[in-house]
This record gives structure tokens, sequence and C-alpha cells, in this order.
């Protein structure tokens, strides 16, 4: 019997070291003027499905696993900014505008798929029309 308690907190221990986690705060701001970004998005870099965004005053808080050792920072027309954590709990960004005429690459991503809705949208349109037509001139 002492052999079982003995075995399952170890399976217990060792369950808690793989799932470690660990929560990292910092803020989002601009580096001309400090200003903080409300809404960037922060992504643990090797997950891409780990995500948080800034509050108004450009503070986040995203609680990542242990083996994660970059965040990227993004915000619409600024340019994405990576830093390494180690093991700190607490990292800050200062965003750049990014170049005039120049977009992230998630940014012409997400006009692209807008546009291209928008333009299915237009020839489902034509095509329906052009149904109704069709129709009338066969009667």
């Amino acid at each position: 019997m002492k052999r079982i308690i003995t075995l399952s907190f170890l399976v217990f221990l060792s369950l808690q070291f793989i799932t470690a986690q660990t929560v990292i705060t910092g803020t989002v701001t601009s580096k001309k003027g400090s200003t903080p970004l409300s809404g960037a998005v922060i992504t643990a870099k090797s997950t891409k499905t780990i995500t948080a965004r800034t509050d108004a005053n450009g503070n986040f808080s995203i609680e990542v696993p242990a083996d994660v050792k970059v965040l990227e920072a993004s915000y619409e027309g600024m340019k994405i900014k990576t830093q390494g954590i180690g093991k700190k709990t607490s990292v800050n960004f200062k965003m750049m505008p990014l170049p005039k005429g120049k977009q992230n690459k998630e940014q012409n991503k997400e006009q692209n798929k807008e546009q291209n809705k928008e333009e299915n949208k237009d020839i489902n349109k034509g095509q329906g029309k052009g149904k109704e037509q069709n129709k009338g001139g066969k009667k």
C-alpha cells in the first residue's frame, strides 16, 4: 500500500512538471511617445495558438508552457516585434511604425480574404441575375 501511495505521488509530481505553465506580463507601447497600444496581439511564437490581447493601458498577461522561449507582439500599422523570454516573468514591447506603403503579412492576408469575399459576393449576385434573365427569355 505504501508503494502505491508513493508511486501515485511521484506520478502527480511528474505531471505537474510536464504541464508547467509560466505567466508572463508586460506592456506594449509605441516607441515614439510611449503611447500604450490597446488591442495589440501577443503570441507564444512556437505555438501560434496561445495568444493574448492588451487592455486599454497596453497591459497583457499570457500563460505559456515552460518550453516557450519567444513571444511575438503585433499591432496594425506597426512592425512585428519578437522578444526572447528565457526565465523572465515580465516583458515589455516598444513597437515601431511600418514605413509608409508597407503592411504586415497578416494584415495583407486579412485584406485579401475580405477582398475575395466581396468579389465572390459580386460574382454570385451577377450569376443570380443572369439566371433570372435566362428564365425570362425562355418563356
